[in-house]
């Protein structure tokens, strides 16, 4: 119920909001927080109260505190040695309230008292939420970025670490989990129970958290100094021994790492009941929250990826723990200081534990990818972007800020060495335990260890976007060989864009060595140290720059001729031969035989890169393209596929079962192998319907195929296995069921958000489909918005863009979601994206076709080979 105050304080409120920043005024400070919450999972209402205890620099009649959708009442403020005087909230904007005296408050010291009520939220994983699992109801946190606003009034930036003291009240038979182990239990008069939290270190407020509901507590080994603790939804203990078991090898690395212990009393791991690929997790310290998809473990051979993704998740989920929660960003433009640092990090340390994953390839490539498609669009922004709007910070959480500063880390990890690189981290790290820090902050710790210009170096990569495009030249008239490097800024076929320089750090290597240089002219000549011209020349003897690489054609067989078999190498110089047919200075073809020569490496890391490009190709093919296309997959990869087969043997590792996950489910669809096809089928009927089996039954299922699936995912509790199933029926191509799938994403008794970003990304892909999709979207705009949160929306045009290409898509895109831009913060930064992502994929595809056709018809002229098997190695 919302209260008379809330209903006066809203309609007076957003006229005199225009012009508030979104910090706070300096001249109140926050010293500490009291917080106490009243709540009932089986309620969506919540009330509480708070303490603040502020640092008031000049006499005040007002202040201003952070506080969104609450019903703030009972305002107070005390002085020292004075009486207790009452005051008024009244709203500033959406996301603040004034509270305002009748007297000023003095100077010093003053705690302020407030009460409040508000509503938990279901739509959404975002601020104080709730979710459901086996008919029980939970209440969880989720306050990153500006959330913790929505729970309870405070200073609600991240530049305001101070010890927060939480106390909550629950209902019997429910329990309550915080970043601080309980220090008192009670019982209160009507049953109720109480529980003291003991008082934090230092924190933001986005970095509190806490959990409410019949959680199962499972306990594991710890480390020596911390506990280690797994809280899941009741009847799921058994689900999460993977975790329990691999957690503390994670841990004591990291401690490893940083020279330093974990920084808190305990550490917990909290599974949200909630859809793959919807959440992610979050770094809470002492009580970091996964998606249960991430720590609760599928029947076996449900998902092949389980193991790599928890050990990376929790290792990036853990390193925050230092890096973001022991020293934390003064800001939201340094966003980046956190998640960067935890993405680099965390793979360091996952192929640190797990050398047999060669996760050290698979997440380098990986990151790379995704960041050179966000930095090749003209509308990319820097890494260390401004943030002084809520729409700013919207587009904050993206592939600039987590996987592009990942790449720069590792990139400058390798000129100066990972012992180097370690110390410049310990530096930073002790110069700003417990408080805060700015990005000039780890440039001058990691500059230390090299050169001074080296801080200019990686700001120059931080601090403006796109990346540079290096074109090496070898140069043999001269007694001594060298090397011309020229550098300008990547720009695909259709794209203006703004000059840059950057400080590239290239390590050059040749048959006499290798030879380093700091590239900050737009030109510059290097002496190389072969005594006569070199056979061959490696751009970048690490594969880890973070730009691309533009040799000649001719230097790319010299280079390939000398026995080149390092596998980031080649995975390194495919990439930039593909990456380079995007701005039309390299036909499409070469890129297509490079792949061709690698899909027979000894090393699976190096056949799935060349798979992973054919895929990234898939957009570009026309219809007349579709059956070379195919024959080129049968071609490569049918011997491998047959071999593998559909069923995992026993023993087989994670590395050949992801493998299998990715490459059997394009042969047989996008290649048209209709006896992998039948065999998917047959394990289906029967009901071995795992993720990759789906896959590559649902595109050419019928009607009778559908029923059957969605009568699986009806009956199963397994929320892995019907996720799965869910989205397999956003797969089926017959227009008939390609309704029907979206019919399901009204029905109230399945999961919307299980289904309907799979729907958005497959039916996105094809223009009949997405003219249906997008009417769909506005037909039943009311009842999704009452379904989706404001974040999930504001995603939308990136999912239906996902695997889309060309200027009819752009369009498309743009009129459906341009009109509403407005109405969701974050939303129109997407969409920007998203349009001149499609747009860019057109002009390269316009550019291409002819490469692209020509090379794939001569395809179809030849056979699978099915005796060139290359089994792992």
């Amino acid at each position: 119920m919302r209260s008379l105050l809330a209903l006066s304080l809203l309609a007076s409120s957003l006229a005199q909001a225009a012009g508030l920043p979104m910090q706070l005024p300096r001249n109140v400070a926050p010293l500490a927080e009291s917080v106490e919450l009243r709540i009932n999972p089986d309620s969506q209402h919540f009330s509480g109260s708070v303490r603040i205890e502020v640092q008031i620099d000049t006499p005040l009649r007002e202040l201003r505190l952070h506080a969104r959708k609450l019903a703030v009442s009972g305002v107070e403020a005390q002085t020292e040695g004075a009486t207790v005087q009452r005051g008024s909230a009244t709203v500033a904007d959406i996301d603040s309230v004034w509270l305002r005296f009748a007297k000023p408050l003095p100077a010093g010291r003053t705690v302020l008292r407030l009460r409040f009520s508000g509503h938990v939220e279901d739509a959404e994983p975002f601020g104080l939420f709730r979710l459901k699992d086996r008919d029980r109801r939970y209440v969880y946190t989720q306050f990153e970025d500006i959330a913790a606003r929505r729970a309870f009034p405070s200073f609600d930036e991240p530049g305001r670490k101070l010890p927060w003291s939480l106390t909550l009240i629950v209902p019997p038979g429910q329990q309550a989990y915080a970043n601080m182990p309980v220090e008192t239990r009670s019982t209160e008069r009507d049953g109720w129970q109480r529980l003291r939290f003991a008082t934090t270190p230092p924190l933001p407020s986005y970095l509190l958290g806490f959990a409410v509901g019949p959680i199962e507590a499972v306990e594991g080994p710890g480390t020596e100094r911390t506990a280690l603790r797994y809280l899941v939804p009741k009847g799921r203990a058994d689900e999460v021994s993977y975790a329990v078991a691999h957690t503390a090898p994670v841990v004591s690395a990291l401690e490893a790492y940083f020279g330093r212990p974990h920084p808190f009393p305990k550490l917990d791991s909290v599974a949200l009941p909630l859809p793959a690929g919807s959440f992610g997790a979050m770094e809470h310290p002492g009580l970091i929250t996964y998606e249960s998809n991430i720590i609760l473990a599928p029947r076996i051979g449900a998902r092949a990826n389980f193991e790599t993704d928890y050990v990376s998740t929790a290792a990036h989920e853990i390193a925050h723990q230092w890096v973001g929660n022991l020293v934390t960003m003064a800001w939201w433009n340094d966003l980046w200081l956190n998640e960067s640092f935890a993405s680099w990090l965390g793979d360091k340390i996952t192929d640190q534990l797990h050398p047999e994953w060669h996760w050290d390839l698979y997440a380098a490539a990986d990151a790379r990818r995704q960041a050179l498609i966000a930095d090749g669009l003209p509308s990319a922004r820097r890494v260390r972007q401004p943030v002084q709007t809520n729409e700013d910070l919207g587009t904050a959480f993206n592939a600039i800020t987590y996987q592009k500063g990942q790449t720069v880390l590792a990139m400058f990890e390798g000129w100066l060495g990972e012992d180097r690189m370690r110390e410049g981290v310990r530096r930073y790290l002790d110069r700003h335990a417990w408080g805060n820090a700015r990005a000039e902050d780890l440039f001058a710790a990691l500059a230390e260890q090299d050169r001074p210009e080296l801080g200019a170096a990686i700001a120059s990569y931080i601090e403006q976007p796109g990346l540079p495009l290096v074109q090496f030249r070898l140069d043999c008239s001269t007694a001594q060989p060298t090397v011309e490097l020229h550098q300008q800024r990547f720009a695909p076929i259709g794209a203006q864009m703004k000059a840059m320089r950057w400080g590239v750090p290239v390590l050059v290597r040749t048959p006499a060595g290798e030879t380093r240089v700091l590239l900050d002219a737009e030109t510059q000549h290097v002496e190389l140290p072969d005594a006569a011209c070199p056979a061959w020349l490696q751009p970048d003897a690490t594969g880890l720059g973070y730009y691309v690489a533009e040799l000649p054609a001719a230097g790319v067989q010299a280079l390939l001729a000398s026995g080149l078999n390092e596998p980031r190498s080649l995975m390194r110089l495919l990439e930039d031969r593909l990456v380079l047919s995007r701005t039309g200075r390299v036909p499409l073809s070469e890129a297509l035989a490079l792949s061709e020569r690698l899909a027979a490496h000894p090393r699976l890391a190096v056949r799935r890169a060349a798979l992973s490009a054919l895929i990234d190709l898939q957009p570009l093919l026309r219809e007349q393209d579709k059956a070379g296309y195919a024959a080129l997959l049968q071609r490569l990869f049918a011997a491998q596929g047959h071999d593998l087969g559909w069923e995992a043997a026993q023993d087989e590792g994670v590395e050949l079962a992801s493998w299998r996950a990715l490459l059997l489910p394009q042969l047989a669809v996008a290649g048209r192998d209709a006896t992998l096809r039948a065999q998917a089928l047959a394990l289906a009927l029967i009901g071995k319907s795992t993720a990759p089996v789906l896959e590559a039954v649902a595109p050419e299922g019928d009607a009778l195929l559908f029923d059957a699936l969605l009568a699986q995912a009806r009956s199963t509790s397994d929320r892995t296995e019907r996720g799965s199933l869910l989205k397999a029926l956003a797969l089926f191509r017959a227009p008939a069921l390609r309704e029907r799938a979206l019919g399901l994403v009204l029905d109230p008794k399945l999961d919307a958000h299980e289904l309907l970003p799979e729907l958005l990304r497959r039916h996105g892909a094809d223009a009949d489909a997405r003219t249906a999709l997008l009417k769909f979207l506005k037909r039943n705009e009311a009842v999704l918005a009452r379904q989706f949160g404001g974040f999930e929306r504001s995603k939308w045009p990136a999912e239906v863009a996902s695997r889309a290409c060309g200027a009819q898509a752009a369009e498309a895109l743009q009129a459906h979601f341009g009109p509403d831009v407005a109405k969701i913060e974050g939303s129109a930064a997407v969409l920007t994206d998203s349009v001149e992502q499609l747009r860019l994929c057109g002009a390269w595809r316009d550019v291409q076709a002819e490469s692209l056709s020509a090379y794939l018809s001569s395809s179809l002229s030849g056979e699978p080979d099915r005796k060139q098997s290359t089994k792992l190695k």
